[in-house]
């Protein structure tokens, strides 16, 4: 998969400046660091509600589980979340022993915001799901943004 992403790129005149096997070597230190850290989150603090189902394959990955999405449909255009989908966000909170709820960076906070604050949960926690940070930020590289993502669902998980 990684040669075809990087014969991709080429193809599509990004620059690549790691050869294959490097890149390989990144992406497992990666998957390992993230592995170790959420073996550590007990069984019952892996639940966790995300903005939409971008987060799932990562969750899946580490052995988390998205019990509810604030958005009802993938598609941004169906950001009105009905009362329906809020009562059912609340009850997966309470049943599933939710401890946190993540939303992409930038996004819009208010729903999320209510939510945490209706379930008696802390703030909701920004990551970069959907892209890197600017040059300033915590998040410039795929290997740091996977890295800050990681760190902060353990440590929402962990408290």
């Amino acid at each position: 998969m990684m040669k075809r992403l990087k014969d991709e790129m080429v193809a599509a005149k990004i620059p690549v400046q790691i050869d294959d096997k490097q890149l390989v070597e990144e992406v497992d230190a990666v998957d390992e660091e993230l592995s170790k850290l959420f073996m550590m989150i007990p069984a019952g603090k892996r639940a966790i509600i995300s903005q939409h189902p971008n987060l799932e394959p990562f969750a899946e990955r580490y052995g988390l589980k998205v019990v509810g999405t604030l958005l009802a449909s993938p598609s941004a255009e169906a950001a009105d979340t009905s009362a329906r989908h809020y009562s059912s966000l609340l009850k997966s909170i309470r049943t599933n022993d939710v401890r946190a709820v993540f939303v992409d960076e930038g996004q819009n906070l208010d729903l999320a915001l209510r939510l945490t604050q209706d379930a008696g949960l802390p703030p909701p926690v920004s990551l970069n799901i959907e892209s890197l940070s600017g040059p300033e930020g915590q998040a410039r590289s795929w290997k740091e943004m996977m890295l800050r993502n990681g760190r902060l669902i353990h440590g929402a998980l962990m408290r």
